[in-house]
């Protein structure tokens, strides 16, 4: 489990990383 939220959390860090830069 502790696996998947590694991988969940990186996704959703690269998410947000590419919804800031399209807000910039």
């Amino acid at each position: 489990m502790k696996v998947l939220n590694t991988e969940r959390s990186q996704f959703l860090n690269h998410g947000v990383h590419l919804l800031i830069l399209l807000m910039i």
